[in-house]
């Protein structure tokens, strides 16, 4: 059996969509910054530290694990926003600038293991900031990296993507599914 962990809706359509037989098991495992690693490294050390906490009781089975940051060349690492006011903190710091989505994807069974590291870049047209206001009333940033929903408002504002346009909802899947085939 296929298993997802994660809690994002996102992850679970987009897994849906490719076809696969999967269920969705929630990771307790407890994200902590290492601050002696990477950004880079640091995502992938959560999507691999997620699909090894669900594997450990699901050990029969092939787990997925993902996790994705924003990173914004000049304000470093957007995490979910804590509140309306962080989401307007990064929504404006996106205006004329592009910044890179980062996905860790870990694929991993009792015998093998395949963690990756997936980027996309953005790149935001300049954004009145009339329409900021507009733009959090969507309230598509809650509970989203970076407070934006890029199949949502946040298209409006979108000049140019290069890379994986599905690794900015949260989950690569040509990657995942090039990842699952070399797995099984």
């Amino acid at each position: 059996m296929l298993i997802l962990a994660s809690r994002s809706p996102q992850r679970k359509k987009l897994l849906d969509n490719m076809g696969y037989d999967f269920q969705i098991v929630h990771s307790s495992y407890e994200e902590e910054w290492d601050k002696k690693k990477t950004i880079e490294e640091n995502v992938k050390m959560f999507a691999e530290e997620k699909a090894l906490d669900v594997l450990r009781e699901h050990p029969k089975n092939i787990v997925i694990g993902c996790d994705t940051f924003v990173v914004h060349p000049k304000k470093g690492v957007y995490l979910k926003p804590k509140n309306r006011a962080d989401a307007k903190r990064m929504l404006k710091s996106y205006s004329g600038e592009s910044v890179r989505v980062l996905s860790g994807i870990s694929v991993m069974s009792a015998k093998k293991k395949d963690t990756r590291l997936v980027e996309t870049e953005i790149i935001f047209a300049k954004i009145p900031e009339k329409l900021i206001d507009w733009w959090l009333d969507q309230n598509e940033w809650e509970g989203r990296s970076g407070a934006a929903s890029i199949e949502g408002a946040t298209s409006r504002f979108v000049k140019e993507i290069h890379g994986c346009f599905f690794n900015i909802i949260g989950l690569p899947v040509q990657v995942l599914d090039e990842m699952l085939k070399k797995i099984k």
